[in-house]
């Protein structure tokens, strides 16, 4: 595979590699807008999952190829991320997201997540969420969310809304989905002002919660304004503070759609084509993203599949078609390997074969890639790229 095999010499240098470690609190953010390459981070989508924080530089984590390889369709925007209770680290099946606009038979109020076997599930449905509020008949999108150890989830709207069961209901306002399917009030927006202007003493108008977390017994939630806390992250709890202000997340102030704590094996690595669709026997540039000095054993396959590899850490399941012929080719020659800088990154140029596309989960024509880094065995998400 062009441009980055390694000879078994090697690869025997693998056992000596040393993980790196964050200092600090890494998040998983969205944007609320595209946003242009800036300090080494390329463009990101206002679909995009960041790495950020943790007094490290900010890293793709999943991108328009991820969504496609693993949702087979790429959501025009994501309003909201959190992560399941009771699944591991990195899984797919940890993921829980909610999408700006109803598109490809989801709405904007679901409760989204991965599927064994590949594609997007709804875990809570909005005629759920919208009868617990006693608003049946109305249409409601989710802004935020986030589940708490018990798997109740927390959530807040996008916009207010007038006689539920709790009253009229404001953007700003923090619910729960209790397990009587009933929702309660945890925090108001004029508690949540209350903690944003405690910790930074400003009383202009967070006018909106963006995003939010569940961390222990503290709720971490993004505002939509003012414009210099926009971008940070606020904690609501014992304690109250900016656990992360904007110059800490390195997204050059840009605004925080969605948020979610990164815990240990969340953060893995990643695949990145520059282009997300491109033609047979064209130049492709990909990227590769990870811990610095690792090496990734990459795999690529026209069809996409579904195999599960829980047994290493990372996303649970190769996305790829084992009986794929581009797959199969890989065999009788020298594995791909690519071998990451001290930055943690590598590029390269790869030239897309002629004749060995496939088809993707929704049936559309293109190529997949995925890798496993080693040495710590993390198995990274797939990334798609549709042929032209």
């Amino acid at each position: 595979m062009n441009r980055f095999c390694l000879t078994s010499a090697a690869l025997l240098g693998l056992s000596t590699l040393a993980l790196a470690q964050v200092p600090g609190q890494r998040v998983f953010v969205s944007t609320s807008t595209d946003q242009a390459a800036s300090g080494g981070l390329p463009a990101i989508d206002d679909a995009d999952l960041v790495a950020a924080g943790g007094g490290t530089n900010p890293a793709p984590q999943f991108a328009i190829g991820q969504w496609l390889a693993t949702a087979g369709f790429v959501p025009s925007d994501v309003d909201a991320f959190g992560r399941r209770p009771g699944t591991g680290p990195g899984r797919a099946g940890s993921f829980a997201f909610s999408i700006l606009a109803n598109e490809n038979g989801f709405a904007d109020g679901d409760v989204l997540g991965f599927g064994s076997g590949g594609g997007v599930v709804v875990l809570i449905p909005e005629d759920t969420l919208a009868t617990a509020l006693g608003v049946a008949t109305t249409a409601i999108d989710i802004d935020a969310l986030d589940f708490d150890g018990q798997g109740r989830l927390y959530f807040s709207l996008q916009s207010d809304l007038a006689g539920t069961t709790l009253g009229d209901l404001s953007d700003g306002d923090i619910l729960r989905l209790e397990a009587g399917g009933f929702v309660t009030m945890v925090l108001d927006e004029a508690q949540v002002q209350a903690c944003f202007t405690t910790a930074t003493g400003s009383s202009s108008s967070i006018a909106d919660v963006q995003a939010l977390d569940v961390v222990g017994n503290d709720i971490w939630v993004a505002t939509q304004s003012p414009t210099a806390f926009d971008g940070a992250v606020l904690r609501c709890g014992a304690v109250i503070e900016i656990v992360i202000d904007e110059a800490g997340m390195g997204l050059g102030g840009a605004e925080i759609d969605a948020l979610s704590v990164a815990q240990d094996g969340d953060e893995l690595p990643v695949v990145l084509a520059q282009t997300p669709s491109a033609a047979a026997g064209s130049n492709l540039q990909l990227s590769f993203w990870g811990t610095p000095n690792s090496i990734q054993l990459v795999l690529p396959a026209g069809n996409a599949g579904y195999l599960p590899f829980a047994h290493v850490p990372g996303f649970g399941a190769w996305y790829l078609d084992r009986t794929d012929p581009w797959l199969n080719t890989i065999a009788g020659n020298p594995l791909p390997f690519a071998p990451l800088n001290a930055q943690g990154r590598r590029d390269t140029v790869f030239t897309l074969p002629v004749g060995l596309h496939g088809l993707d989960l929704a049936g559309n024509e293109g190529w997949s890639f995925q890798s496993l880094e080693f040495p710590s065995l993390k198995l990274s998400a797939p990334m798609r790229v549709a042929k032209q």
